[in-house]
């Protein structure tokens, strides 16, 4: 199956975030318009130049939905109004976008969820990051972008760049095609999930890389806005993945895993969330188990022996390092090294 993507159309970057709510904010659930230039004159008082052409109207199209016909998927924006018999709508994320914008509750994250759903240029990005994959800004976050590059699975790339001498994101896209669409759009048009997937552009084989680099740096700014990057080493950046698991809805997280891929220290990580105090000490003996259970089921090493020996394998070669400890519980379990004053201990991450 052929998917057609468009250029990229967000909301205009000088309005800042708030642009797409403002505008969807304005709009009835039912829009009895059949043209999307009519929508843009009607609803935002957009003006034609003297060509005829709607000044700014790209950010109004980036609102729009899809479309499936002979075998072909054309993605032309990120769902929040789409088509129905007496003209246009609001989709059910633009109503409910809309309600958290004027409640000022959680609308960033609403959203943001959107892209992450439609958007496949935002997909891709997003599925590298999520497994494994880290941005390289080497004059801070957003910063001389022509020369930043995504790393991940060993390949390089140049995800602002608007040529073809390097790998960029139409390498990424095509690469991951399936993770890219995503399921949202299948579902959308009841398109089987084994579909084989082949991206293009609208009219070109390629999909358009012309500012590029202007366009996929507003989800970027929203996704600092959300403090979901940290900086992991000069000029390095990864997403805050156990804070964004916190935040997006289940089936947008699940539509991004690749199960062939899993950092052990993450997975350490989840666990001790679940069981930490507020002071950040957790029951190595308790999360020492469930550890094993996701990690390592099958070593036959009895369980106390294997949480002492990854916990001492883990601090001699630099993972993470133990800032405190002290006793704790009997429904602690055993201390680290079966000492009293190592059942609850506080760990600092290194790598």
């Amino acid at each position: 199956m052929i998917v057609k993507v468009s250029k990229e159309k967000f909301w205009n970057n000088q309005y800042g975030i708030e642009r797409w709510p403002e505008m969807i904010k304005d709009l009835p659930n039912e829009i009895p318009v059949k043209d999307k230039n009519a929508i843009a004159e009607t609803y935002f008082n957009m003006k034609r130049d003297e060509k005829g052409r709607l000044n700014g109207s790209y950010e109004v199209y980036g609102l729009f939905d899809g479309e499936f016909k002979d075998n072909v998927l054309k993605i032309t924006g990120c769902h929040f109004i789409v088509k129905d018999s007496n003209g246009y709508k609001l989709s059910d994320e633009a109503i409910q976008l809309k309600l958290t914008y004027i409640e000022s509750n959680g609308w960033e994250i609403v959203l943001m969820e959107q892209l992450l759903k439609y958007s496949p240029r935002v997909r891709s990005i997003f599925f590298a990051l999520i497994n494994g994959g880290k941005i390289h800004f080497e004059k801070g976050f957003l910063n001389n972008m022509s020369k930043a590059y995504l790393e991940y699975d060993g390949e390089l790339y140049h995800i602002f760049y608007d040529k073809n001498d390097k790998a960029n994101l139409n390498t990424l896209l095509n690469g991951y095609p399936r993770h890219s669409v995503g399921e949202f759009w299948l579902k959308e048009y009841n398109i089987s999930s084994e579909e084989e997937i082949k991206i293009e552009g609208i009219s070109n084989e390629e999909p358009s890389l012309n500012s590029i680099s202007s366009h996929i740096k507003i989800p970027f700014i929203l996704m600092e806005y959300l403090q979901w990057f940290r900086e992991t080493e000069v000029g390095v950046f990864k997403l805050d993945k156990l804070k964004i698991k916190q935040e997006i809805s289940s089936d947008i997280w699940e539509s991004f895993l690749n199960f062939e891929y899993y950092d052990e220290l993450e997975v350490l990580q989840e666990i001790i969330y679940e069981h930490k105090d507020f002071r950040e000490f957790f029951p190595v003996s308790i999360v020492g188990k469930e550890l094993k259970e996701k990690i390592d089921p099958d070593n036959t090493l009895l369980i106390d022996k294997w949480i002492d020996q990854y916990f001492m394998t883990g601090i001699k070669a630099g993972k993470f390092r133990i800032v405190d400890n002290e006793s704790g519980q009997p429904r602690h379990g055993r201390g680290l090294l079966d000492k009293r004053d190592h059942q609850l201990i506080k760990l600092q991450i290194l790598k």
